[in-house]
């Protein structure tokens, strides 16, 4: 059985049936595959069972969570009896759990885990997390993070993850209450095996992840040493793992005009990095370094590459000469426009000034020959694509005060949702924006979409007649995986409010659209960037055409005239 749960959905399960999950195996069944993309989520497990994950009933052991992936949303799982909030019921197996995004928390019951394995689970899983804010919280005798409770029963139970990646996000774990067994008490830890648990498996950190285990780091089991902080935070049985030096708290610097030497007080942590703002619009950085407002011009469909590269991560003021605007009509009344946006800085819909009226929305799906954008309220955030659609007045995008980046987000998973449970929930492409112009070339060979006047998403092509079309700067667009099927959908706009979709969906007359593109036919060929030279030699290129020295450890490229991307 599989679960697909899409960004516009709202979900709520007060509690599974007896010895079944909240979402996942019912009775005497394994968890099965849930996908949880967005939307508004809350699950309890039935008796003995997780909130998400396995079911439990006779013989246990032969069940488990399955394999659950959350990738956005608000997410809200809890175990009853045993049961973990995520994860293995009673006796059973854990599974894998995959976690790139979202607020995650999850909370065992009585020996259950928060993200793991219920009560006297068996054999241990696999977790990895790479993005998120997660909270787990053990139930008795449980970790936050691992093995649930194995006090009472055999030695083999109660392990942790045989497998336990934290490369992102923000992770707060907490072990359940201590148990007794005669003169024996076992305790559990944060992350890693239950209460007389038999193993857990080594955690491995990467890239900026600190973990800081009150009094007693070493009863986490975790590897890293050097990111291993024993002075600096939570009560006993408590691991945080922050992506951020500043939960260190009490820093002292070095500066010069470039970077800063970050100092822990309470222990021997050490950060070297740029300077950035400290968000309370001073100008100052987090070290006290004054860095001042930047006055910074951007000009649309022109290169502003050393621009942003120069203002990267510092305070401005700026200025762009692209206005996007409603029409207004002889009578008084207002026809909408909208327009593909992805800003290198945030943008305040509500605090623009004059009489505008704007909303951004984000490509949620498609459907039935219908790309579907669904509501983003009326905050833009740095680097992410939108469709702005103006309903009246005249929207400038200038802004004060405001922290520029120099690259845009890699952009989000598109997802067919079709009658057929064997198409729907398909990765169908990327909604993807770009603070440069992408050219002729590398947007054919990226089998880019961009937006016409009549409304329609049509493919960029390199063929003759057609090689003046391109992705324009603080542009979107669409990025399907398959060369055909998406070609000239139709677009729709779905207003939602608290989840339910709203009744009233607006239509836009043909003319009503910023075109990124003219386009005169239907012609779809596609010629190819060559990216192997006739001595071997393999060449590589970024998203906007520019030859890299070599491939690139992070994001997408192009490498033998293909997409690539790179963990």
């Amino acid at each position: 059985m599989a679960v697909l749960i899409l960004p516009v959905a709202f979900v709520s399960v007060p509690k599974g049936g007896d010895y079944s999950a909240g979402i996942g195996g019912a009775s005497s069944a394994n968890g099965g595959n849930t996908y949880i993309y967005g939307g508004e989520v809350t699950a309890k497990g039935g008796k003995y069972s997780a909130g998400i994950g396995a079911s439990c009933l006779s013989d246990a052991s032969s069940f488990n969570g399955g394999t659950t992936y959350i990738s956005g949303g608000n997410v809200t799982a809890e175990g009853d009896d045993g049961g973990a909030g995520i994860g293995g019921s009673v006796g059973s197996h854990i599974g894998t759990i995959v976690i790139t995004g979202g607020t995650v928390t999850a909370k065992g019951d009585d020996g259950g885990a928060g993200i793991g394995g219920g009560r006297g689970n068996i054999e241990s899983g696999s977790l990895t997390i790479t993005g998120g804010t997660i909270t787990a919280t053990g139930g008795i005798g449980a970790a936050g993070i691992g093995g649930g409770d194995a006090t009472y029963v055999r030695n083999t139970a109660g392990n942790g993850f045989s497998t336990l990646s934290i490369t992102g996000g923000t992770v707060i774990a907490t072990a359940g209450e201590s148990t007794k067994n005669g003169n024996n008490t076992y305790t559990p830890v944060a992350i890693g095996a239950g209460s007389a648990g038999a193993s857990n498996g080594a955690l491995n950190l990467s890239g900026f992840a600190h973990v800081t285990a009150g009094n007693n780091a070493s009863t986490a089991l975790l590897t890293g040493a050097d990111h291993r902080v024993a002075a600096c935070r939570n009560q006993y049985a408590q691991v945080e793992v922050i992506d951020d030096d500043a939960r260190h708290g009490n820093m002292s610097y070095t500066c010069n005009p470039e970077t800063h030497t970050g100092f822990c007080r309470n222990c021997n942590f050490t950060l070297v990095g740029n300077h950035y703002d400290n968000g309370e619009g001073e100008g100052k950085c987090v070290c006290g370094y004054y860095m001042g407002v930047l006055e910074l011009t951007l000009t649309d469909l022109a290169d502003n590459g050393l621009a942003l590269v120069e203002a990267d991560g510092m305070l401005a003021n700026v200025t762009y000469d692209r206005t996007l605007s409603a029409t207004q009509n002889s009578n008084g009344s207002w026809t909408s426009r909208a327009y593909t946006l992805c800003l290198p800085y945030d943008l305040d819909l509500s605090k623009i000034p004059g009489n505008v009226l704007a909303r951004a929305y984000r490509l949620a799906y498609v459907k039935d020959k219908e790309y579907v954008f669904t509501n983003e309220y009326g905050y833009l955030s740095a680097g992410v694509p939108y469709l702005v659609v103006v309903y009246e007045g005249e929207l400038k995008l200038d802004a004060s005060n405001v922290v520029v980046h120099s690259n845009p987000s890699d952009g989000y998973q598109v997802f067919e949702w079709s009658d057929d449970p064997a198409v729907s929930g398909k990765e169908v492409g990327l909604w993807r924006g770009t603070f440069d112009i992408i050219s002729n070339d590398v947007a054919a060979e990226l089998k880019a979409h961009t937006l016409s006047k009549d409304g329609k998403f049509r493919r960029i092509s390199n063929a003759p007649g057609h090689q003046d079309a391109r992705v324009g700067t603080f542009r979107a667009f669409f990025m399907p995986y398959e060369s055909d099927g998406y070609y000239a959908f139709t677009t729709k706009f779905v207003y939602q409010e608290n989840g339910e979709e709203d009744t009233e969906i607006q239509d836009f007359p043909a003319g009503s659209f910023e075109g990124d593109n003219d386009y005169t036919d239907e012609t779809t060929g596609i010629g190819t960037i060559h990216t192997i030279d006739s001595d071997g030699t393999h060449r590589y290129y970024d998203m906007q055409g520019r030859q890299l020295r070599q491939r690139p450890a992070k994001g997408l490229y192009i490498e033998d005239g293909k997409i690539q991307f790179s963990k």
